[in-house]
C-alpha cells in the first residue's frame, strides 16, 4: 500500500486495496462466484498473487525472452537470438502503467523496460542488417523511433540505411524529423555526427 499509494493515510490505503482486488478480480472473472473466490487471484498470509498456472503476466515474458536472446548471442547463434528477440520485441506493448507516470517505483520500471526494449531494437536492426535485410533492419528502427523520437543513434543508423537503399528523400526527411524532435524534447540541435551523415547524403550524387 506504501509503494501503490505513498501520500495516503493507512486507513484510505487500505480501502484503495480492497477496491482495487475487487476489480482485478472482477475484471479477470466477470461472473465470479463469491462463494469459491477467484480462480486467477490469490490472498495468503496477507500476500496477494496470481495463479502462475492460469495467467500470463508480460513484463516477466518480456524480460525472459530478452535474455535468452543475449545468452545466444553471446554463445555466436545469431539465427537462434533472432527470432528471441523478435518476440520479445513484439511483447512490449507500450510503456509500463502510463496511467502512472508519477509513482517512483513505476517511473523506474517503466525507465528500464523501455532501455530493455530500445537494446532489443538495436540489435535486432544490426542482426538483419548484417543479413542484408535492410528494410527489416529499418523497421526496426522505425519502431524504436516511435518509443523514443529523442534517441539520435536510431536517426543515425536508419539515414544510413535509407541512403543504402537508394531512398535518398527518406532519408533527408529523417533528420529533419530528427532536428524537429531534438528542438521540442531538448531545445536541442543534432549531434555533429548526425549533420555530418545528413550533409553527406545531401551532397551525394
Amino acid at each position: 500500500m506504501e509503494d501503490l499509494w505513498p501520500e495516503a493515510d493507512p486507513e484510505m490505503a487500505k480501502r484503495n486495496l480492497t477496491v482495487s482486488l475487487h476489480r482485478l478480480r472482477k475484471t479477470l472473472e466477470p461472473a465470479l462466484d463469491k462463494t469459491f473466490g477467484s480462480a486467477y487471484v490469490h490472498l495468503k498470509a496477507n500476500l496477494v498473487s496470481l495463479d502462475q498456472e492460469l495467467c500470463r503476466v508480460d513484463v516477466p515474458e518480456f524480460l525472459s525472452l530478452c535474455r535468452d536472446g543475449e545468452k545466444k548471442d553471446r554463445e555466436g547463434d545469431t539465427a537462434g537470438a533472432l527470432p528471441l528477440y523478435r518476440e520479445a520485441a513484439q511483447r512490449y506493448q507500450g510503456d509500463f502503467l502510463p496511467e502512472e507516470p508519477y509513482l517512483p517505483w513505476a517511473e523506474s520500471r517503466r525507465e528500464e523496460l523501455k532501455g530493455r526494449y530500445i537494446e532489443v531494437l538495436e540489435r535486432l536492426a544490426e542482426l538483419h542488417e548484417q543479413r542484408g535485410a535492410l528494410t527489416k533492419a529499418s523497421n526496426c528502427l522505425k519502431q524504436l523511433l516511435k518509443a523514443d523520437p529523442l534517441w539520435e543513434p536510431a536517426h543515425q543508423r536508419l539515414m544510413l540505411l535509407y541512403a543504402r537503399r537508394g531512398l535518398r528523400a527518406r532519408a533527408l526527411n529523417i533528420y529533419e524529423g530528427c532536428q524537429k524532435a531534438l528542438r521540442q524534447g531538448l531545445d536541442a540541435n543534432p549531434d555533429p555526427a548526425t549533420t555530418a551523415i545528413y550533409r553527406k547524403i545531401l551532397t551525394s550524387s
